[in-house]
């Protein structure tokens, strides 16, 4: 286990955020037509889908980008439905590798990494997404870690700020916080592909009344 000095997307003052939806649509970044891979992209068809304004601000963060690097998208929208199917998959994994671990532990170490599905998961409001960067040749950049690998593969490499990686890698996860975080997107320190505008975690951590992105 590893303990983590920041708030997960599952503790109580991130879930008492309330939520003021703004009835923004979502749109499909394979319609948009802009410098974007989504090779990435496959899980099922609406992982391409995200709220307007979270598109408008992955172009202004494309702007930003070193020459030649593309970002490469993972995964955008997800219902709410996959992500119970998730949440229990991952929960169920660790549960049979730790069989010492109780209830409660488990709970701790699944949300981690897969948000609980009952109270408005960031995916599922259109304003979460997973991304990487590419290289001018195509090539995924050194990140330190694969995207979405578990952190029971990766000895927490995962962690936005882990310190287990190579001088190269931390210098292209920087390039991608200050990318990002200049288009207003904010981060989720457990996983430093996952980025959100809207949801919950970035209305607690950006001191906003409230989320503008329920579930869709």
């Amino acid at each position: 286990m590893q303990v983590v000095d920041f708030p997960l997307i599952s503790d109580p003052k991130v879930w008492a955020m309330r939520v003021q939806e703004c009835h923004e649509c979502l749109v499909d970044l394979k319609d948009l037509g802009f410098n974007i891979s989504l090779a990435r992209a496959s899980y099922y068809d609406g992982y391409t889908k995200v709220r307007q304004t979270v598109a408008d601000k992955l172009v202004q963060a494309q702007a930003l980008l070193p020459q030649g690097m593309v970002f490469l998208f993972s995964e955008g929208h997800r219902p709410v439905s996959l992500q119970r199917e998730m949440y229990q998959e991952y929960y169920s994994v660790l549960a049979a590798a730790n069989p010492e671990w109780d209830e409660e532990i488990l709970k701790q170490e699944t949300v981690k990494f897969v948000a609980p599905p009952q109270d408005v998961p960031p995916h599922s409001t259109g304003g979460a997404i997973d991304i990487t960067l590419l290289d001018a040749e195509g090539r995924e950049v050194d990140m330190g870690g694969i995207l979405d690998e578990t952190p029971d593969k990766n000895e927490y490499r995962n962690f936005t700020a882990a310190t287990n990686i190579s001088s190269q890698a931390k210098a292209n996860r920087q390039i991608l916080i200050n990318v990002l975080s200049q288009a207003g997107f904010v981060n989720y320190p457990a996983e430093w592909w996952h980025w959100s505008y809207g949801d919950k975690y970035w209305a607690y951590h950006a001191r906003r009344p409230y989320a503008i992105y329920g579930s869709v």
